[in-house]
């Protein structure tokens, strides 16, 4: 809830940019959550067929395999946008480059 209220707030302190970019703010600010609010806004703005090509587009698992160089990738467990099922630490078995730590608690981005 915090997050999709923010996310509203930042839309609403920069309305005009919003306004002058075709965008319908008054229905971006009917949302109840980040899900409606990229549905809405963020996956017709920038091309995507829906919300979840364009969350695979951002999430960076496509790449893990093809890191060269050692990676460290911080995690945890009760991240509301990446929980813990969703962390794919099987790909560290096919690149040893890569390594996740996943703690019990800490949110996303602290959350």
């Amino acid at each position: 809830l915090y997050l999709t209220h923010r996310y509203k707030e930042v839309i609403l302190e920069n309305r005009e940019l919003f306004d002058k970019d075709g965008v319908d703010v008054e229905d971006i600010v009917k949302c109840r959550t980040v899900q409606e609010i990229h549905k809405k806004y963020v996956v017709p703005k920038h091309g995507y067929a829906n919300v979840e090509e364009y969350w695979d587009r951002l999430s960076p698992h496509r790449q893990l395999l093809h890191v060269k160089i050692p990676l460290l990738s911080l995690n945890v467990a009760d991240d509301v946008f990446s929980p813990e099922k969703s962390i794919p630490v099987h790909l560290t078995e096919r690149n040893p480059n890569v390594a996740f730590v996943v703690t019990v608690k800490g949110g996303h981005i602290g959350f």
